[in-house]
This record gives C-alpha cells, structure tokens and sequence, in this order.
C-alpha cells in the first residue's frame, strides 16, 4: 500500500483562462488527509471509493483529477482517469505523494474552440455560474454598458460634428469629379449629412456591441500600451568607415579569443587527462608496494615464529648449562677454601660468567625490542599514508557528489 497527502485546488487560485495551476501556489491548496490504498487501482476505482477511503467523508463527485506536468497541473481527462494508475502519483514517477483534486467541477472544454463570440460568452457565463462566479459577470455585463453610454454619445457628437464642418477627401473627389450646379451641389451633400449619421451609428453601435462582448469574455485582459518608436541616430558619412574599421577589429578579436579559449579548453582537457592518468599510477605504484610489502612480511613473520621457536629453545639449552657451570665450580671450590670465597679464582670466573649472561640478556632484549619498534614505525607510517589517501578519495568523492547534485538541481 502506498500513502497519498489528498489535497483540494481552492476556486481562487484556478486559472480559468488557462485551464491550470502553477505548482507554486501548493502551499495555498486545502488538505483533505491522507489515504493508504493500493499503487495498481485506477483513479475511475478511486472517485467512487474516495470517501471511504477518506474515512467515512462524504465527497461529492463533482471534482476532477489533477496531475503535475512540468511547473503546472494539468486536468485528467476522463478517458484518462481509467488507464492512469496511482503508482504514477509517488515516487519515482513523481517528486512527491500527493493527490490533487479540483471540486465542483465535472468536465473542461477548450473556450476557444466555440464558432463564434455570443457561444463564448454563454459558455464562459456558464463556467462562471458552475463556480460561483455568475452574479460577478452579470453585474460586470449590466455596469458596463451603463458606463459607455455617456461615452458613446459624446463620441457620436463629436464625430457628427466634425461631419458637418470638414469634409472627408473622398467627398471633395466626388465633388469635383460630378459636373452640376451650386444647387444640386447642396441638396448632395444634405442628403450625405443623414447618410453618414447613419453610417456612424451603425459603426459606433458595432463597436459597442464588440466592447461588451469583450468586456464579458475578458473582464481582466489588460492590453498593453504601443511601444514607443525607435529613435533614429544621424551619422555622419566620413564617421562610417571608422566605425565599419572599428567593428571588423572587434569581430577579429572575437574570433581569436573564441580560437584562444579553444586552444585552453583543449589544453586544460589534456591536462586533466594527464593529470588523471598520474594519479591513476601514483595509486597504482603504491598499490604494488603496498602489497610486495605485505607479502614480504607476512613470509618474514611465517619464517620468525619458527627461528623464535628455535631461539627460545637454544636460551633455554644455555640457561640450564650456566646454571650446571655454576654448580661445577661451586662444588669444586667449597672444600678447598670454605671461609675465604670472596676472594677465590672460581668465584671471580663465576661472577663474570654471571655479568655475560646478564649482558647477553640485556642484548637480546635490547635487539627485540628494536625490531619491535621498527615494526610498529613502519606499520604507522603506512596506516598514516593509507589514511591520507582515503582522505583524498573521500574528498573527491564529495566534490563529484556535489557537483551532482547541484547538476540535478539545475536540470530540475
């Protein structure tokens, strides 16, 4: 089972030209809970169990299924709703488990593929009613007509006026090419005067019903203002070809420092192709030495456990035989002079043989633990220089790991 954080599209945040919803905006969504169901039911199986799953809620079914596509969502069509499985809503297919739904509605058509504008503007009055939004474009479509009447009256003044007093050079064409009297003359252009009244009502009526219709399609459609012209600079003639000289050196330089940075791309490529291939064989190197040296000490170390074996038993042999000499002269000097012992020859040989063994001793102690030190010396200089290199590995591990998700950052 899988678990989805179910949220609902709040009506504000809609765009209801567009037919989506920036991903942005996820934090003004409502949340609804969350449901644990199966990744392999389809969202038709879903809808009519999505109050169950809920816990017992009652939800309408007039809602429909969103999905993240890029940086927007994007309605599910219904045909849709029955191939789609929920798997497609959690990772990996999708950055997080959560499911979007829009309520009170049941399906979206593309406004603008209706044949003409009065099927816009009852298909967009009836979106509008579905989300409670009818009695704002009623009021928007009753304020604005009220608003252009004054303006369209004075325009249609103004225009009549200046019908009477200028005449348009289309008349003065006809005026001058028809050949009749200064009476005919009059009554013509006294029968024009009405004729273009009427013809600019007719206009200024088109033009209002134009307005309306826009103004009940787009309410808010704001139309820009005209960019301002381009401002035309006078050059001299004899500055020209300075300033062509000027931009043919520019161009060159160009070129070559486009070749030049080439060159260095190329250059630094190999460089760090070299440099890899070093590094690969300094590891290498010090792989093969690590190794030849261990191999040599652990064969020293097989050979030394049978040569302590060996000398443990020869000190053993000598420490019994000088305990024996000892014995000899002891018994061999005590009953010719049993008083005066400090002074007699064997006492003096014993003692001497007694500060060699001694010495002998402090030898190869001395020597054992030489060796000891050596050991121990060359096995933390090579704990020490694995170290370092485990370091190194480690840090060129986090600079690629780094530049990898900094990469994935950016592609997202």
């Amino acid at each position: 089972l899988v678990e989805l954080h179910v949220f609902y599209v709040p009506a504000e945040v809609w765009n209801f030209k567009l037919n989506t919803v920036p991903v942005a905006l996820t934090s003004k969504f409502v949340s609804a809970g969350f449901i644990r169901v199966s990744p392999h039911i389809t969202l038709r199986v879903l809808r009519e169990k999505l109050g169950e799953y809920l816990g017992g809620v009652t939800v309408t079914d007039k809602f429909r299924f969103l999905k993240c596509i890029g940086k927007k969502l994007a309605v599910v069509k219904a045909k849709q709703e029955t191939e789609l499985e929920l798997k497609s809503f959690v990772p990996p297919y999708a950055l997080y488990p959560e499911l979007y739904l829009l309520p009170g509605v049941e399906h979206f058509e593309d406004v603008y593929s209706l044949p003409s504008l009065t099927q816009q503007k009852h298909h967009i009055i009836e979106e509008a009613n579905r989300f409670g939004h009818g009695s704002r474009l009623s009021r928007l479509s009753q304020q604005k007509p009220e608003k252009s009447k004054p303006f369209l009256e004075s325009i249609k003044s103004r225009r009549q006026v200046e019908n009477l007093e200028v005449p348009s050079p289309v008349e003065w064409g006809k005026t001058e090419s028809v050949p009749v009297s200064q009476t005919n003359n009059k009554q013509d252009k006294n029968k024009r005067i009405p004729e273009k009244e009427f013809g600019e009502k007719g206009k200024l009526n088109q033009l209002a019903d134009e307005n309306k219709q826009n103004n009940l399609t787009c309410p808010k459609e704001y139309v820009s203002p005209p960019s301002p012209p381009f401002l035309a600079l006078a050059l001299n003639p004899a500055q020209v070809p300075v300033i062509q000289a000027a931009k043919n050196k520019m161009v060159e330089q160009l070129q070559q420092t486009k070749k030049d940075r080439r060159h260095m791309e190329k250059t630094r490529e190999e460089l760090t192709k070299k440099a890899k291939g070093l590094l690969e064989q300094n590891k290498l190197r010090r792989y093969h030495v690590r190794e030849e040296w261990k191999k040599r000490y652990f064969e020293t170390k097989k050979a030394t456990v049978s040569l302590e074996d060996t000398l443990n038993k020869l000190q053993q042999d000598l420490e019994l035989y000088h305990q024996k000499l000892l014995l000899q002269l002891e018994a061999r000097d005590s009953p010719k002079r049993p008083n005066n012992t400090a002074t007699s020859k064997n006492y003096t040989i014993i003692r001497i043989a007694t500060v060699q063994h001694e010495l002998d001793q402090l030898r190869r102690k001395l020597d054992d633990t030489k060796m000891r030190l050596l050991i121990e010396i060359k096995m933390r200089k090579q704990a020490a220089s694995d170290l370092r290199a485990l370091r190194a590995e480690l840090t060129q591990k986090k600079i690629h790991s780094a530049s990898f998700l900094q990469s994935r950052k950016s592609g997202i």
